[in-house]
């Protein structure tokens, strides 16, 4: 099996590893940190299926109106590196072509969702269809 990363993964990537300049770690510390997370993506494809549902709309995962997850393909791997920031990973199994697509990347902060907001907002989507 193989490991695809989209093109918003690895700009984001490459937006980490350019965000990590302005901490005070050397040029090698910083290729090591940008390169343990690429291995920790590499090694998703030893199981694809061990990892949890996407659960978060931010992550790419759509909802029916009971709230239940549509794509049950869609996984969420959990990365967190020697600091402790933890980012999350959207990412599809495609078992027709042997290989798993990594489609989001996103700082655990900016992916957690407020469930009354988000069922006020599921709400006004439905609404707003009739």
């Amino acid at each position: 099996m193989k490991v695809v990363l989209r093109k918003q993964v690895i700009q984001s990537i490459d937006a980490y590893k350019k965000a990590l300049e302005n901490y005070p770690i050397t040029n090698e510390r910083r290729h090591d940190k940008v390169n343990n997370m690429r291995a920790a993506l590499e090694n998703i494809k030893n199981n694809p299926t061990s990892y949890p549902i996407c659960m978060y709309k931010k992550m790419g995962q759509k909802f029916d109106e009971e709230g239940e997850p549509l794509n049950l393909n869609l996984r969420l791997f959990k990365y967190t590196d020697e600091s402790k920031s933890t980012w999350y990973f959207a990412y599809l199994i495609d078992v027709k072509n042997d290989r798993v697509v990594i489609t989001k990347m996103k700082f655990y902060r900016f992916v957690t969702e407020d469930k009354f907001l988000q069922r006020t907002l599921d709400l006004m989507e439905r609404l707003n269809r009739i």
